[in-house]
């Protein structure tokens, strides 16, 4: 969809532990799992969408997973966006 993320990375969840955050959206069942308790009122949100990552042999033909779950976040932010209360600052 034109958004280039290869030089983004995964940082680890403790840098984020104290950061004021206000939302947190868990994408599939085992972060849910193991999403830490955040110290601050935190509102927490899961989305049980299925891990496209088998394997790291990856295959082009694999390639359709990846974009049925990226569509599948797409409208479930959309939804959250419409649905979910903004107070601005």
């Amino acid at each position: 969809i034109g958004i280039d993320i290869s030089r983004h990375t995964s940082d680890h969840i403790n840098n984020y532990l104290n950061s004021g955050i206000d939302i947190v959206i868990t994408v599939c069942d085992n972060a849910n799992k193991a999403c830490p308790t955040f110290p601050e009122d935190v509102v927490r949100i899961h989305w049980s969408i299925d891990d496209p990552f088998k394997n790291w042999n990856f295959d082009q033909d694999q390639l359709d997973i990846f974009r049925q779950t990226r569509e599948e976040i797409k409208l479930n932010i959309l939804a959250f966006l419409e649905t979910y209360s903004f107070e601005k600052t």
